[in-house]
């Protein structure tokens, strides 16, 4: 019996102890489960960016006046091949469509490099599409020809091949006839860059030569020039000879026509300047000889006679005192610095009187001085002569004192115009 009590206490005991456990576990908070290193652990997938899209190809549209930065973003490769597909220009085909055989259609015209050269720049089909694969060949490195070659079609039912292979053809024949074998055409072209004293971006301005300004005739003198002469001349960057150009490039005509001139009838008018040695002198050194005393002066061409004393004060005169077998102070002037440089022998002309003034007055002044103390010591008590002495001496300090001051100040602004 008492056994039999013991038996039940013990069921009642762990029968209390399972329901406590049970209750504990379901109030308790779970615990953090760790992984073992067996456990495989998921990862989220990290956060990507949006795709961006680039922007699409488009035909390069040159405006003068657009900023810098803007212009050099527009020659990009996929700009370019675009540019290149959709050029206005082309040699027209035919295809004959039973051989399926593609040749010149000499029944259409073929745009010429001049008449769209002579159109302004500004116009929807004129140089600026052919500045554009210019740029494109220099900045992008574009090569027309492998863009626009595509097999010929052999189905003549696949209409929009035929066409499309016509065009482009026409396009390679075009580009590769006018701009890559004639290197002349890119050259036609005059870009410049403003500065911006505001400290805004500066801007590009393009323009195109026509090539009948090519063709000038100045002083009886026709010539056709090269683009790098005009542009040479063609300072202000406009693809004009105007204002004072004109007068350089009549400066330009006649040493044209100085060294083939056979005949002694300069071009230009005026005396002919006595050379040292007529008799060895050839008709055409007498052309060049009177070339020498020719200057642009207020943009005119004017005859400037340094031998007879005749001087401008425009510094353009210089200009015409570069030229060879210079005659007098000329010649002179050419080969004697005098702190203006040897472009400006006019200039040097006057700072060579200027220190032969000061020399000059140097000399007098030290004359002074002796006189004075030559008063001074044959004074021997004679007021009259000490005052003449005294006043010399005065002099002498006077007139040292304006020279080195005069002195100093033509170098100062010798030194700033010329440093």
């Amino acid at each position: 019996m008492p056994l039999l009590q013991s038996s039940r206490l013990l069921s009642i005991a762990k029968f209390t102890l399972a329901t406590t456990l049970l209750t504990l576990s379901a109030v308790a908070p779970a615990a953090p489960s760790v992984p073992s290193a067996l456990t495989p652990v998921a990862y989220a997938a990290p956060a990507t960016a949006p795709a961006t899209t680039e922007p699409a190809p488009e035909v390069i549209n040159i405006t003068s006046g657009m900023k810098i930065s803007e212009y050099n973003k527009l020659f990009t490769a996929d700009n370019c091949e675009k540019t290149v597909k959709e050029f206005p220009f082309q040699v027209p085909y035919k295809v004959d469509l039973d051989k399926m055989e593609f040749s010149t259609d000499s029944s259409q015209p073929v745009p010429k490099l001049t008449d769209i050269f002579n159109r302004q720049f500004t116009d929807s089909q004129g140089p600026k599409q052919i500045l554009a694969v210019c740029e494109c060949q220099i900045k992008a490195k574009t090569n027309p020809n492998k863009i626009l070659q595509i097999p010929a079609p052999t189905d003549k039912t696949k209409t929009e091949e035929i066409e499309k292979y016509k065009k482009f053809r026409g396009i390679k024949d075009w580009i590769s006839q006018n701009i890559i074998q004639n290197p002349t055409t890119c050259r036609m072209f005059q870009t410049k860059s403003p500065s911006s004293d505001s400290g805004d971006e500066p801007t590009v301005d393009i323009c195109a030569i026509q090539p009948d300004k090519l063709n000038v005739t100045e002083l009886g003198i026709t010539k056709t020039l090269r683009p790098d002469e005009f542009k040479g001349l063609d300072s202000d960057n406009n693809c004009q000879i105007d204002g004072n150009e004109t007068c350089r490039l009549k400066i330009e005509l006649a040493i044209q026509d100085c060294g083939l001139n056979s005949s002694q009838n300069s071009k230009l008018q005026g005396p002919i300047p006595k050379p040292d040695k007529p008799q060895e002198m050839t008709s055409g050194d007498i052309a060049c000889n009177r070339l020498a005393y020719y200057s642009c002066i207020n943009g005119n061409l004017t005859y400037t006679n340094f031998d007879g004393g005749l001087m401008s004060n425009n510094l353009q005169t210089s200009q015409v005192l570069l030229q060879k077998d210079q005659r007098g102070l000329v010649g002179f002037f050419k080969t004697n610095d005098q702190g203006a440089g040897t472009d400006n022998p006019a200039i040097n002309l006057v700072l060579y009187i200027i220190n032969l003034l000061a020399g000059l007055s140097f000399m007098i002044a030290v004359a002074m001085l002796i006189i004075g103390g030559f008063y001074l010591v044959m004074a021997s008590g004679n007021s009259e002569m000490t005052d003449k002495g005294k006043q010399s001496i005065k002099n002498f300090v006077l007139a040292i004192t304006f020279t080195l001051l005069s002195y100093a100040i033509v170098t100062i602004i010798q030194a700033i115009l010329y440093s």
